[in-house]
């Protein structure tokens, strides 16, 4: 198969963009698991809140 400067610069730029959607896809990953820890750790504390003992005081 002969060289082609063309089909060289086609196969760079599909690997990038591939690489690229990978990066945004595991990014994105990251990023909803963030989410779901954030939100998991106020469930926690609004259960604890809601569980503790009234306050004697009033």
């Amino acid at each position: 198969m002969k060289y082609s400067p063309e089909l060289a610069q086609a196969n760079t730029i599909l690997c990038l963009e591939i690489f690229y959607a990978k990066a945004k896809r595991i990014s994105l990953r990251h990023t909803l698991g963030y989410g779901k820890q954030l939100v998991l750790t106020h469930l926690l504390m609004v259960r604890l809140v809601e569980k503790a003992p009234p306050d004697e005081s009033s």
